[in-house]
């Protein structure tokens, strides 16, 4: 398979996924969650705020489609879950959660049933934590 397919193949659950959030994207976000790919823990964290224009173009810097493209794609699944709110819209089954490591390392799971799946990087408290689910991913839950 040539690499650019499998790239796609690769990526089409959250495409997917990214295409049916499009209704709900916020035209009053505050301005980024991040304006460097340092700022987002997972790629798929750095493309769903790319695709929702939360993160600057430059996050995509060869102008491929594909946000911070070096970051890690592995779902972070450390410490125990203190939060977790769920919502329907069409077939799909949005899930929000919110995880503890320590009192100072809490981070954001977004998942759903058709292969969106993946986790933020670290907040120093639970506030901040549900602050940014809130300002950033409530809009799955409507």
């Amino acid at each position: 398979m040539p690499s650019c397919l499998s790239r796609a193949v690769k990526w089409l659950p959250l495409g997917l996924l990214l295409a049916l959030a499009a209704p709900a994207k916020a035209q009053n976000l505050p301005p980024y969650a991040g304006t460097q790919c340092h700022h987002f823990a997972t790629q798929q964290e750095a493309q769903w705020h790319y695709y929702m224009g939360t993160a600057p173009a430059t996050v995509d810097d060869d102008r491929d489609g594909y946000a911070c493209e070096y970051l890690t794609t592995r779902v972070r699944e450390d410490g125990y879950r203190i939060f977790s709110n769920q919502a329907n819209r069409e077939s799909i089954v949005y899930t929000l959660e919110v995880w503890r490591v320590s009192p100072t390392d809490l981070y954001l799971r977004i998942k759903s049933n058709h292969g969106l799946d993946f986790t933020t990087r670290s907040f120093p408290s639970d506030r901040e934590a549900r602050e940014h689910m809130r300002t950033y991913y409530q809009n799955l839950l409507r």
